[in-house]
């Protein structure tokens, strides 16, 4: 299989022109599930370099707790991959209880190439971060557009779902429960104070 990036960036291409068929593109590879973590791995450490790079021509602000969790690349890319595989789970999980008929690994490898994508985004902003400070904003704010898009689409795909609506409701409620879960328990530890 070529994986040259003259290939990659034509099947980014091609996705963000028809994500149902970008996703099936990336599905009938057919990775396992073990090739699938990979690829996510290599996902986070590659955005994790890219978080780094442009830490470095903007700093976080001083005093901030996000400047702890950026000093530590090793760390940052670790509970990066933890996140998306966790998503991955959720995609897979969530969609199955629907009546999905996906599988775990195509969940891993439609969340590895959404990050790819988003990396290729990430990339543009680091440019603009240098160029047109401003600019940087709105291609941030344009990547959370394309990822919620990309990842609407994806799933749909992933589970033969007919409606990508209801399947963007539901990630958006999906979204919220975690959010509120994860509140509750940093409450719980920490304190009501949090």
């Amino acid at each position: 299989m070529n994986l040259s990036l003259n290939v990659l960036m034509s099947a980014a291409r091609y996705t963000l022109q028809n994500p149902r068929a970008g996703a099936r593109l990336i599905l009938s590879v057919g990775l396992s599930t073990g090739q699938a973590m990979g690829a996510l791995v290599l996902m986070a450490v590659l955005s994790t370099l890219l978080t780094s790079v442009s830490i470095l021509v903007a700093p976080v602000p001083a005093g901030a707790e996000l400047q702890l969790m950026f000093a530590n690349p090793l760390q940052l890319a670790v509970m990066q991959a933890m996140i998306l595989t966790m998503g991955a789970g959720l995609i897979h999980a969530v969609g199955t209880k629907f009546g999905g008929k996906g599988n775990f690994a195509g969940a891993v490898a439609l969340i590895a190439w959404i990050e790819f994508i988003l990396s290729l985004m990430q990339i543009v902003q680091l440019v603009a971060l240098v160029v047109m400070p401003p600019l940087a904003d709105v291609i941030g704010v344009m990547g959370l557009g394309v990822f919620l898009w990309l990842l609407s689409q994806f799933v749909t795909e992933l589970h033969g779902f007919a409606n990508v609506w209801k399947v963007f409701g539901a990630i958006i409620v999906t979204g919220l429960g975690v959010s509120f879960a994860v509140a509750m328990v940093l409450v719980s530890i920490f304190g009501v104070g949090v």
